[in-house]
């Protein structure tokens, strides 16, 4: 939770910078165009997911995500909730809602919700991906965590460790696929980043360079 709530804190520093950020990205990555109206990004995150044939994308993976977010949606509350529990948990389930959104937004056109990338997929590993390899995984953990803290929800909890051993093996399979398509520049990288939660020092450092833009 700490590992979470350290990115959920970078996560707001970066959103008052982040339009700025992705406008450099889209410039360096030839395959963005910085004209793409809010529609176009609509209609190609669509394609997306259409794009291959069904049953070699990882749709059980994405299933079996889906069923277990929504049973931490479904999950009791308990009453008497600590005063602490109620500040940490919605803490980073607010944060965990902007490492999700920032890391979609700098997909961009890449966004799919399968592991297998599509054809016209960029590699990104600059911003929030300079910390973790799956910011949008990290993102959901720290909903549903932060919800089952915010709700001292044990059921809450024992479901985001279940979500996390999912994402887990769903991430594993979206390397594989990562690797096959980018290559060497896809395993150098890989090798320096952390999975889901960053180092603090990278948080430092993106925090620091947030604060001198």
């Amino acid at each position: 939770m700490l590992a979470l709530a350290s990115l959920s804190a970078c996560a707001f520093t970066t959103l008052p910078h982040h339009h700025a950020t992705c406008s450099l990205r889209r410039a360096a990555v030839s395959n963005i165009d910085d004209d793409l109206t809010p529609k176009e990004l609509a209609d190609s995150v669509i394609s997306n997911v259409f794009e291959g044939d069904f049953g070699s994308r990882g749709e059980a993976w994405v299933l079996g995500q889906a069923v277990i977010i929504g049973s931490v949606l479904a999950a009791p509350d308990l009453p008497g909730l600590p005063l602490l529990s109620r500040v940490v948990g919605f803490a980073i389930l607010l944060g965990g809602g902007a490492i999700a959104v920032i890391a979609a937004a700098d997909l961009g056109t890449s966004l799919s919700p399968w592991p297998k990338p599509t054809d016209a997929n960029a590699l990104q590993t600059d911003g929030i991906y300079s910390l973790c390899r799956h910011p949008i995984y990290t993102g959901f953990l720290s909903l549903c965590g932060g919800l089952g803290l915010l709700t001292a929800s044990p059921e809450r909890l024992l479901l985001t460790m279940g979500l996390f051993v999912l994402l887990s093996g769903k991430a594993t399979a979206e390397e594989e696929f990562m690797a096959a398509k980018h290559g060497d520049s896809y395993t150098a990288w890989s090798e320096e980043v952390p999975r889901f939660f960053p180092k603090a020092d990278a948080v430092r450092a993106l925090m620091g360079t947030r604060g001198a833009e």
